[in-house]
């Protein structure tokens, strides 16, 4: 899948990886914004040796064992036996004195949380191996708040980090990239449902939303294709807060996927109201539930056909 924008990301990782000496890299940001995609893309673009490992939230000795397994992988030698994670990383401080090596601990806090005085443990390393090791060390996460707190003055790791990235969502110029054959007022009102999340504005989404404005026929059938990936993404937007129930029927009137609103609308009563993905009122921009669906009422009607009774989350019952 082809990588969209993030450029002055990217630059900033690949002069933290063409650093002669260690680096300490942070990276942080709510989920779904594109940390790992970011990161995976720049360790594609460089010749500089990597790891890249996800912490678990498991045991010390099983996160140790999991990323011996990666360095074995890596430099093509059997599996290491390591004590601990110290020990393990000391290795690769180690390690990255003859040759430069990039090594990303992806969600960072849960290591954290299973390593007793991992904070303090980095922070030993970092000053031991500051001055000799030409290893880039970057830490990721998506806990916010822990991430940040690595920065704090009293946390061990304070006046250490290199480089620190605060992941946002990408704005409206880097999410059109995502739907490059729609028109300009179609990639607003893309841009103005999905938002900046990579996630949602994924080529995937978008070559299923062309598949279904290509549908001429067999829309039932197309259902069973779109259902699982559109009606959770529309789950995961109202529950961010987004009001897309009235949004999709707007996005449908403007023609942008061309899926015949009956089926767009099953998608978005049948699974995210039965499912109890709106939630309530709060998750409709603080709107009651009853009066968001009497607005569109009357597409309602025109478009199912019948009275159709659907049971929400608050346990009312609705008729349309």
């Amino acid at each position: 899948m082809k990588f969209y924008g993030r450029e002055k990301q990217r630059k900033d990782l690949h002069r933290l990886f063409l650093y002669e000496g260690m680096q300490l890299g942070l990276i942080y940001g709510r989920r779904r914004v594109g940390k790992s995609e970011l990161i995976k893309q720049s360790l594609r673009e460089t010749d500089v040796t990597s790891i890249y490992f996800e912490c678990k939230q498991t045991t010390e000795q099983n996160n140790t064992e999991s990323l011996s397994v990666l360095l074995a992988d890596t430099f093509h030698f059997p599996k290491p036996s390591f004590d601990s994670m110290e020990a393990l990383l000391m290795y690769l401080f180690e390690a990255a004195k003859e040759k430069p090596m990039i090594l990303v601990l992806d969600e960072y806090p849960y290591l954290r949380e299973v390593v007793q005085g991992m904070d303090s443990v980095l922070q030993a390393l970092v000053d031991r191996y500051r001055d000799t090791s030409a290893l880039k060390l970057i830490l990721c996460g998506s806990y916010v708040d822990v991430m940040k707190s690595l920065l704090l003055r009293e946390n061990p790791l304070y006046g250490r980090v290199d480089r620190t990235i605060d992941l946002k969502p990408m704005d409206y110029y880097e999410s059109a990239l995502f739907y490059p054959t729609f028109s300009d007022e179609d990639k607003v009102r893309l841009y103005s449902v999905f938002g900046g999340i990579p996630y949602y504005n994924s080529q995937r989404v978008a070559l299923l939303l062309t598949a279904c404005a290509q549908q001429n026929a067999g829309r039932a059938d197309l259902l069973g294709v779109v259902g699982d990936d559109v009606a959770v993404l529309f789950g995961q937007q109202l529950i961010a807060g987004g009001g897309l129930l009235e949004e999709a029927v707007v996005v449908q009137n403007a023609g942008i996927a061309a899926l015949g609103r009956e089926h767009l609308l099953t998608l978005c009563i049948g699974r995210a109201v039965c499912d109890n993905c709106f939630g309530h009122g709060a998750a409709l921009g603080g709107r009651p539930l009853i009066g968001q669906h009497q607005h569109i009422r009357s597409q309602l009607q025109a478009d199912l056909g019948h009275p159709r009774w659907v049971q929400v989350n608050c346990g009312l019952t609705h008729k349309f």
